[in-house]
């Protein structure tokens, strides 16, 4: 068993660059609206971005995206799904057999620890977590299908999530 901790990586846009692209086209969705394309310049994106947000008028930023690549738990995992109007790539844990080469035949969780905890608080955490793995791998060696075997992993076992969604969101 793997213990990591959460992580996240940005992956679009990649560069500020592509924040400035971004920027120039919320100026463009919104200077369609008043019909005022003719007052586009160089930089003119930054006073209209400002303008926008300022005014509460967050409608535009509906034409940006952002995508991000989460690493952290299932239990963290769900609380982003609720959220709408945001696109979702997730690693199944009913085609993900943990127990397979790529995975290191082990699992990972993630240490929901964020401070020290006493050493038989963690000892106590870790424990559950690797008899629930020897569970799951058990099941799996009996022939039990991923998508069933994986209802005892617990709570903090690793996914990973690509969450995609516009900057109002």
């Amino acid at each position: 068993m793997r213990i990591i901790e959460q992580s996240h990586e940005i992956l679009f846009p990649k560069v500020d660059n592509g924040l400035i692209e971004i920027a120039q086209l919320i100026e463009i969705a919104g200077r369609t609206c008043y019909k005022s394309e003719n007052n586009i310049k160089d930089g003119s994106w930054k006073n209209m971005v400002r303008t926008f947000r300022e005014k509460g008028h967050t409608a535009m930023f509906e034409h940006s995206l952002l995508s991000v690549r989460f690493i952290t738990n299932r239990g963290v995992s769900h609380e982003f799904v609720r959220h709408r109007h945001t696109g979702y790539a997730q690693e199944s844990t009913r085609y993900c057999c943990y127990a397979k080469e790529k995975f290191g035949g082990e699992l990972t969780v993630i240490n929901p620890f964020l401070e020290k905890v006493p050493d038989i608080v963690f000892g106590r955490w870790k424990e559950a977590c690797s008899k629930a793995e020897e569970s799951y791998l058990f099941l799996l060696k009996e022939g039990v299908p991923p998508e069933i075997a994986r209802d005892v992993l617990p709570t903090c076992t690793k996914t990973e999530l690509v969450v995609s969604t516009s900057f109002r969101e």
